[in-house]
This record gives structure tokens, C-alpha cells and sequence, in this order.
């Protein structure tokens, strides 16, 4: 009847529990599973259920360890609860591959695996929105609009969901595995790149002689397709009518034609595009010809509408604003992935050495740091998702880490209230 009873010396009559016990707890609550349900905590005194975890969506079990909670279900997530507060301190996602790709729109969370797996879930509180089997290794992932998804796999197949329905809208085939994809500003354009120098924007096939496709972006305005070729070459088009508007030739000397290579990412940045070298230089061109401006030092790998960040060697980054240029040390490694919150105010950064750190741009110093559990591999990805960092692993899993006191704080307030407890924190919750 999925029903418990807790007897002891001070309840002799015992205290009924709605739902199955699953674990036992050294503190004042039960952890609690319905079978038919979400997991919850529930109060022994009371006997009422003071604090669900609607974070799963199938079917769970649950381990006690210390003072954590871990739980995990058939729908693919796995969650550390903190038994004391509710917290989830840890989230590790279903993937078995290393992440292809992070990315945040709205509330909701986008990753993206080798493993050919793609997955949605809410960035508020973890649910599992959308699971996307695939055949094939997924090569690249993104938005496209608000509702909508496109993955590009190994076999040369587009396919394009609507979200959370996971309805396949269309599946796009190409002769040869996917190598980039790339959103118009508005949403409304899809671009393709393929290992066969195959390009597409929209339903328009781009015709030129260049080598296999490593990056696109559409310029600020939405009017140009800048792509990056095997070749060396960086080539622009008109979106109205697939014209070709200008190339660039490969800036580094080479030995031979196979000593090529192409941009490994590419920033729309204004009136400018910004072409990121393998060497670890980053071409400055103009959006409107690809007439060369200037060569920065490092990569860039962040960028938004206030701020530029490129990474040096050995763990360095640089920031760029109307401020001025400043240096950001405190990585012993590498960096491996960046990214700013869409109101620029946070920078996250991470390395081969394990370390995220999150930044304010504006200061020399670290605000938060933190390092990475063993055997979870290297930070691959970043992305913010509100007050929290989304942080994507090599070995496929996802944690999502607050990076702010404010979002700490309500948080909490939210937890103590479910508590009954708020006389703790009444001070500073409204």
C-alpha cells in the first residue's frame, strides 16, 4: 500500500509515513519513497512529507551516506542531496560520452554527448525534460529559437526537435558526418557545415571549392554566413542569395598543403568577425568583406556585448571592455572552456588542472572556485543558467554550482521555509 511505521520507545502506537521507506537518516527526517512518486523527505514528529524532491521522473531508489542523500532513477539523473537542508549539492546526468555541448536558453539546460545522446532539463531544480537516443556520435548541438533543438551526428543527419515534446520536426541528410552547425541572430536560420566541405544555410547548398567545414557563425546583422575550411581559408556569403563576399587565405606558413588548418571557432563581434587560429592567435575581419583588421594574442572563447575574454598560455586570460585590457592569473593550467552571464557581471573559466573559477570581469581576483571530484574528468563546458554555473565533464556528467551569495541566499530562504525553520535566516529572507 506503499505505507511505513516508525516505532519507537517514545511512539509506541508507531508514527504511519506516506510511502515507502527507502533509507534511514542520522537526523530528524525520514528519507521517504513513493514508488509511484517523487522521492521526498518526510518529518518523523509530524509525519507529514516537509520537503518533496520532484527531480526525478521515473521510477527511484535512494542510499543513505553520512549526512548525503543519493538518489538515483530509470529516467537518467542522479542526484547528492544535503539531508539537512534539501540541497541538491550534486547533479550527474545520464551521458556516457564526453560533452559536445552546454548550452543554457531560458530555464532551460541543453547537453549534448559522444555517446550520441542529447538531453533537455530544468535548469530550476534538474528535472529531466527530454532524453534524444541516437544511432550516432553527435558532433554538435544547439538552440534553435526557444522551443526548438538541432543536433548534427557522425552518419551526416540534422535532426530538429521541439522541446520538451520531443517531436522530430525535421531530419536533414547529408553526405558526410556534421561538422559545425550555426543559429541566425532572429533564430530563424539554421546553417551546416559537413567533413565534405558540404554547406548549407537554411535550404540553400552553398557552392565553393574549400576543404571540410570547422566552424560557422552567422555575422551580428544576420546577413552574412562566415565559414572556416580545412584549407585555412575563412569565407563569407550573403544570406539573401548565397554570394560569396570575400576569403581569407591561411595566416600561418606551412610546409605543405596538409599542414593546413582551419579556424577552430568563430565570434560574430559587431561589425567584425573574429576568427580563432589553432596556433592561439585570433584574426580580427570585417564582417562586411573579410578585410583583415588585426591579430590578438590568444584565443578568444567568450564573448558578449560588453565584453571579450581570450585565454593565454598556461591558464591566463585576458579580458577586453571599454575599460581597457587586464590579465586574469590564477589557473596552473590550460584553459579549457569559458563563458559569461548574459548580463556580463560573471565570467567562469575552467582548466586541465580541474579548477572552475568564477570571476567579477571587472576585478583581478576569483570570486568562487571549485574543483572538480575525482573521476569526473576535466571541465569541458560552461554555462550560466541564472544565479547557477552549469559545469559539463569529459566523462559525460553535469554539475550545477551557485555562483552567487544572492542566489546562495534565496536558496536557502526557500529551504528553511519548507523547513519550518526560517527563524534562522528570518533577518534576511523577506
Amino acid at each position: 500500500a506503499r505505507r511505513s511505521r516508525m516505532i519507537d520507545a517514545a511512539h509506541p502506537e508507531g508514527i504511519e509515513l506516506d510511502g515507502t521507506l527507502e533509507a534511514w537518516t542520522n537526523h530528524s527526517t525520514w528519507a521517504v519513497l513513493d514508488r509511484l512518486g517523487p522521492l521526498s523527505l518526510a518529518d518523523v514528529e509530524t509525519a507529514g512529507t516537509v520537503l518533496p524532491l520532484p527531480a526525478h521522473g521515473g521510477e527511484s531508489t535512494s542510499l543513505v551516506l553520512g549526512d548525503r542523500l543519493a538518489s538515483a532513477s530509470r529516467d537518467g539523473p542522479a542526484f547528492l542531496w544535503d539531508i539537512g537542508s534539501g540541497d541538491a549539492t550534486g547533479l550527474l546526468l545520464g551521458h556516457s560520452g564526453e560533452l559536445v555541448t552546454t548550452a543554457v536558453r531560458g530555464d532551460m539546460i541543453l547537453t549534448a554527448a559522444h555517446d550520441g545522446s542529447a538531453r533537455v532539463w530544468s535548469a530550476t531544480d534538474g528535472r529531466s525534460l527530454l532524453v534524444v537516443p541516437g544511432a550516432s556520435e553527435l558532433t554538435a548541438a544547439v538552440w534553435l529559437g526557444d522551443h526548438r533543438i538541432a543536433l548534427g551526428d557522425l552518419a551526416g543527419h540534422v535532426r530538429v526537435f521541439e522541446i520538451p515534446s520531443g517531436t522530430l520536426v525535421s531530419d536533414t541528410t547529408l553526405a558526410a558526418p556534421i561538422s559545425a552547425l550555426a543559429v541566425s541572430p532572429d533564430g530563424a536560420r539554421l546553417a551546416i557545415g559537413a567533413l565534405d566541405g558540404s554547406l548549407r544555410d537554411a535550404d540553400r547548398t552553398i557552392e565553393h571549392t574549400a576543404g571540410p567545414v570547422t566552424a560557422l557563425v552567422y555575422s551580428t546583422d544576420g546577413a552574412r554566413l562566415i565559414s572556416s575550411h580545412t584549407d585555412g581559408t575563412t569565407r563569407g556569403w550573403l544570406v539573401a542569395s548565397g554570394a560569396a563576399i570575400g576569403m581569407r587565405p591561411d595566416p600561418d606558413p606551412v610546409d605543405t598543403p596538409e599542414d593546413h588548418e582551419g579556424d577552430s571557432a568563430l565570434f560574430a563581434d559587431g561589425d567584425a568577425i573574429l576568427a580563432v587560429r589553432p596556433a592561439g592567435t585570433t584574426r580580427v575581419l570585417a564582417a562586411v568583406d573579410l578585410a583583415p583588421r588585426a591579430i590578438l594574442e590568444g584565443r578568444v572563447i567568450a564573448r558578449s556585448a560588453q565584453r571579450q575574454i581570450r585565454a593565454l598560455g598556461e591558464g591566463t586570460l585576458v579580458v577586453k571592455d571599454e575599460q581597457g585590457e587586464r590579465k586574469l592569473s590564477g589557473h596552473r593550467a590550460a584553459i579549457t572552456a569559458a563563458a559569461l552571464s548574459p548580463d556580463g557581471a560573471r565570467l567562469a573559466s575552467a582548466s586541465v588542472d580541474g579548477a572552475v573559477r568564477v570571476w567579477d570581469p571587472a576585478r583581478s581576483e576569483p570570486a568562487l572556485l571549485v574543483i572538480a571530484p575525482a573521476g569526473l574528468g576535466a571541465p569541458v563546458t560552461l554555462a550560466f543558467a541564472g544565479s547557477s554555473l552549469v559545469i559539463g565533464f569529459s566523462g559525460g556528467s553535469v554539475r550545477l554550482v551557485p555562483t552567487t551569495p544572492a542566489g546562495a541566499l534565496t536558496r536557502a530562504c526557500t529551504i528553511a521555509r519548507r523547513f519550518r525553520r526560517t527563524v534562522d535566516v528570518a533577518p534576511y529572507c523577506d
